[in-house]
């Protein structure tokens, strides 16, 4: 019987797919910003600018 290595490279297959999954999931939730803008912009009484603002602080704190 094989010892299991320790420090091995483990299941490469799985920690590609939750990445691929965890890349995946900040589109979404930035498409979800985007669709929620028109809202912010009249609860926040904001305009174009401030609106950029809001989208570029999310992606950042998410990225």
């Amino acid at each position: 019987m094989n010892a299991p290595s320790v420090g091995g490279r483990g299941r490469p297959v799985i920690v590609l797919i939750a990445v691929c999954l965890a890349v995946l999931t900040l589109p979404a939730s930035l498409t979800g910003t985007s669709v929620a803008l028109p809202r912010i912009g009249v609860d926040l009484h904001a305009g174009y600018a401030p609106l950029q603002w809001v989208v570029n602080s999310y992606a950042s704190s998410t990225s």
